[in-house]
């Protein structure tokens, strides 16, 4: 299996989203991790 290449990886359906939905998105994940308490947590 060849290597991934993350700089030619163009992120599918984020577009579809408008900006403001998107930063709503960004915020809850902050917030998840913030809340978690382990790091299994954190996975879930």
């Amino acid at each position: 299996m060849g290597k991934f290449n993350y700089f030619t990886y163009k992120e599918k359906g984020l577009d579809k989203f408008s900006t403001d939905y998107q930063q709503d998105l960004v915020f809850d994940l902050i917030n998840a991790f913030a809340l978690a308490n382990n790091p299994l947590d954190s996975a879930l």
